[in-house]
């Protein structure tokens, strides 16, 4: 969460529904072992990383996520979920200066402390999250169990590489970003080093998949500049095409391009009603509770 997810989620749903595929929710993934089943398609969702859970649903799949720099995602979380307003009025910097009393109220908010490992990687023990070498050997792991992290500071970059991925094309890839905020303080280097201690495991990670991310550029099949460049501007014509209201009619492009992920969601869910009764009797047939 607040890693650039739902702008991600809504090309995923978008997507989804142009080519009538069959969404998953999460329920879908509880308590369930399936042979050869084929009903469902993909999952655009906030939930933790169980690949053994997700591969009894959808085979083969491909698996991609999004991280951020942990010094703007905690940034983005306070505000976002206003929890200055839950902290007698706290700013941001003396929400900062005190994150060891806050481990319990992050967590209730789904802002743990190493947060984003923990949505990576339920296995990972808390308790040695302090061991840097236990940490980078759980990011290895991962690196192994994933297809692609995407890095939100990176964002068009990292769509040309789900694009080579998935093989979709430009049109498929286009967006536009789903609950932002501009940056209300400045953070200072005694900022970022409370936060640094605080969740020294996401730093490994995002350092790590930083990393990672520009191999994959450098590898990139074709001239990565050149599609770069080519996708910012119909980046911008969509844009340009989707800003007028008389664009966005209920369930077109445009409508789909800047709804709420929620809505979007909920039409995906509704699109694919007309069709759930042969997913269900397949689940029936092929899905037995563990």
């Amino acid at each position: 969460m607040k890693t650039g997810s739902s702008t991600t989620s809504n090309i995923m749903l978008r997507y989804g529904m142009k080519n009538k595929l069959t969404l998953a929710r999460n329920t879908d993934f509880r308590d369930k072992h399936c042979i050869n089943f084929t009903g469902i398609d993909y999952s655009a969702s906030h939930m933790q990383l169980n690949k053994s859970a997700i591969s009894n649903v959808i085979p083969n799949a491909k698996y991609f996520t999004i991280i951020r720099s942990p010094y703007t995602h905690l940034r983005s979380a306070f505000y976002y979920f206003k929890f200055s307003t839950m902290l007698d009025n706290s700013t941001f910097r003396q929400f900062v200066e005190h994150l060891e009393i806050y481990d319990n109220f992050t967590h209730l908010h789904h802002q743990h402390r190493n947060g984003q490992i923990w949505f990576l990687d339920p296995r990972f023990d808390m308790n040695q999250r302090d061991n840097d070498t236990y940490i980078l050997q759980a990011i290895k792991e991962l690196d192994q169990e994933l297809d692609l992290i995407m890095l939100m500071e990176y964002y068009d970059e990292s769509l040309l590489l789900l694009k080579k991925l998935l093989c979709w094309e430009f049109d498929d890839l286009v967006y536009h970003q789903v609950k932002t905020r501009k940056p209300k303080d400045t953070m200072v280097p005694e900022m970022e080093s409370s936060i640094r201690k605080w969740s020294n495991a996401d730093f490994l990670l995002y350092e790590y998949f930083n990393r990672t991310f520009w191999e994959k550029v450098k590898n990139y099949d074709g001239d990565f500049e050149k599609d770069l460049n080519e996708f910012r501007v119909r980046q911008q014509n969509v844009s340009n095409q989707c800003a007028s209201s008389d664009a966005r009619k209920y369930n077109s492009f445009c409508w789909r391009l800047v709804v709420d992920t929620h809505l979007i969601r909920g039409v995906a869910i509704q699109q694919q009603k007309t069709w759930m009764y042969t997913i269900r009797k397949e689940r029936k047939e092929k899905c037995s509770s563990i």
